[in-house]
């Protein structure tokens, strides 16, 4: 089951609105916050502040751009982007013909 981050990057090709480094690190690229830390030049403490914004950031995005179904746990189940337009982040909407 995929995480926002993943959903936001799958979804779009790219990140919606640029997924911070520190998301990336941690959620894409699967490191620790202390080998992630290590390589920004931060503490640990200063990583795992910077990846909750980052995943706030990311999640406020998507959830403006696009109609996401969640599991009770937050795992994302599907998405679509909303009707009217399209987003920042390069979705734009489906139309039955």
């Amino acid at each position: 089951m995929a995480t926002l981050a993943v959903v936001g990057v799958a979804a779009h090709g790219r990140s919606c609105g640029g997924v911070e480094p520190a998301v990336k690190m941690v959620d894409l690229d699967a490191r620790t916050h202390a080998s992630a830390a290590g390589e920004a030049g931060i503490s640990v403490s200063g990583m795992k502040s910077r990846v909750q914004r980052g995943r706030a950031a990311l999640q406020a995005q998507l959830h403006a751009c696009c109609e996401i179904s969640q599991d009770r746990a937050g795992h994302v189940h599907d998405y679509q982007p909303r009707s009217g337009g399209s987003c920042a982040c390069g979705a734009t909407p489906t139309t039955d013909q």
